[in-house]
């Protein structure tokens, strides 16, 4: 069963391990722009290849963060579309306990704490939940 739900979930994750490659990527880019920005100019050619090195820095800064507001919205998209066959599931808590845990990343005990249930009862609920998921994209493919 595990299988399954790793699959039907495999796009969204792999996304987001993307966004968050590509989000440490724009913070060291941004991190040599500031220093390599306040570094004085002490002659005229090394002060233009440097002039040339943040001016090439911002460009990839600019095009880094458009790419990543892509990935944000495909990602957005992504869980939309999941909310939604969670939305279809008998239970509500199913819906809680799915969103929280794969698509939120919140911890059983987080998921107990919100729910005022017990661990073991929000793990016997998650495995309901994830069999009916599967139950129902079987049904839709």
């Amino acid at each position: 069963m595990f299988e399954k739900i790793d699959k039907y979930f495999l796009k969204y994750n792999n996304l987001s391990k993307k966004i968050i490659t590509k989000e440490l990527e724009l913070e060291q880019l941004e991190e040599t722009y500031t220093s390599v920005g306040s570094l004085s100019y002490n002659e005229k050619t090394s002060g233009t290849k440097k002039q040339n090195g943040i001016d090439d820095k911002l460009v990839r800064i600019e095009s880094l963060r458009e790419y990543l507001n892509k990935l944000y919205s495909k990602r957005d998209n992504l869980k939309e579309k999941h909310i939604l066959d969670f939305k279809k599931l008998s239970k509500s808590d199913y819906e809680i306990i799915l969103t929280s845990f794969y698509l939120d990343k919140v911890s059983l005990k987080g998921i107990s704490s919100k729910l005022d249930k017990s661990i073991g009862h929000i793990k016997k609920l998650k495995r309901a939940a994830m069999k009916e998921l599967l139950e129902l994209n079987k049904k839709n493919t």
